[in-house]
């Protein structure tokens, strides 16, 4: 299977959670290029927000990986 094959799966995943929130919750009913508009929409308020995210943790990791080696540096001096 291709990556875009599970992406559009995951997608459509996507769809039809949001449309039985909107009917459960709101008894909202919207049809999938609707549902479509609101993903577009929405993701791009998110998307910077969890990209940051992402970039602030990876930095994290990787000044601990950072640290834990110069340690080990000094840990070598003689």
């Amino acid at each position: 299977m291709k990556n875009e094959d599970v992406l559009k799966e995951q997608l459509e995943s996507i769809k039809k959670n949001i449309q039985t929130f909107l009917e459960r919750e709101f008894d909202v009913s919207l049809g999938g290029f609707e549902v479509n508009a609101l993903i577009v929409e929405v993701s791009k308020y998110l998307e910077p927000y969890y990209y940051n995210k992402g970039v602030f943790d990876s930095a994290a990791i990787l000044s601990k990986q950072i640290d834990s080696i110069a340690e080990v540096i000094v840990s070598l001096e003689k």
